[in-house]
């Protein structure tokens, strides 16, 4: 049984799906892994914004607009204290 698709839920998946930025970068403060892979302390990190917004693993449709992928929170306005301040402006 499909459901439709409303207003915010259609923004919040073409933004998803088409991200004002494609990436961003960051610098390590602090040395990690990611899986079996070293990051070193101060060394710069660049982050796919729309690859990770379209991952199989984290998106039932990646590639599809539905309302189903709303489940899971897509990274296009950025998250925790990198929170783009514009969003909430942006969804109305």
């Amino acid at each position: 049984m499909s459901k439709d698709i409303t207003p915010n839920e259609l923004f919040d998946e073409i933004i998803r799906l088409e991200p004002p930025f494609q990436y961003c970068a960051r610098v390590a403060i602090e040395d990690l892994y990611i899986g079996n892979y070293k990051i070193k302390k101060d060394e710069r990190i660049m982050f796919f914004i729309s690859a990770a917004n379209r991952d199989p693993a984290a998106f039932q449709f990646a590639d599809k607009i539905m309302s189903l992928n709303k489940e899971f929170k897509h990274l296009s306005f950025g998250t925790g204290k990198h929170l783009c301040l514009g969003a909430n402006l942006s969804k109305k």
